[in-house]
């Protein structure tokens, strides 16, 4: 299953990074050697009975809160919307995170918010307090890559669950 991925922070760098961890591109002659390989080996891919293995994302990222924002209510409007944002707390254009990932909430509260932040100044029950909500996480800069696709499987795994028990209790 597929799941779309909104990044939000004002460092290119760290949209850049976000995008190469967790939609790293596949070209199509890559795909194509390692399914030679395959057969030349007589290697069968596994698809394991982990399902999280096997999530895909789509990542869009925004450089700005008010950016972000509007990308949500689009891809709502689309009705493709995002399993999750990573918003950066401190963004020194617009709106800061906080403020962001309030709006955000305020237009899908089924998403998932992840706020990024390199400081600790700011208290997790004071973000609570602010966001309304205490199921978000909070992923300190700099992060370590695997720390990272490891929480959006985890959040994206999370999310398919609540929508089967929902299609179930239908």
């Amino acid at each position: 299953m597929n799941h779309r991925i909104l990044v939000i922070d004002d460092d290119p760098k760290i949209l850049e990074t976000c995008q190469m961890i967790l939609a790293p591109e596949t070209s199509k002659a890559g795909e194509e050697l390692e399914s030679m390989a395959g057969e030349l080996f007589e290697e069968e891919v596994e698809n394991g009975p982990d399902e999280t293995l096997n999530i895909k994302f789509e990542v869009t990222t925004a450089n700005e809160g008010k950016i972000g924002v509007d990308e949500v209510g689009k891809a709502l409007q689309a009705e493709q919307p995002f399993t999750m944002a990573f918003v950066d707390i401190r963004m020194p254009y617009g709106i800061d995170g906080l403020e962001t990932a309030r709006q955000i909430l305020s237009i899908d509260p089924d998403m998932e918010i992840i706020i990024l932040t390199g400081y600790s100044d700011t208290p997790r029950q004071s973000m609570a307090r602010q966001l309304g909500v205490s199921n978000f996480q909070l992923l300190k800069k700099p992060f370590d890559p695997d720390e990272l696709m490891q929480m959006a499987q985890f959040l994206a795994h999370r999310h398919d669950m609540h929508q089967r028990r929902g299609e179930q209790s239908k």
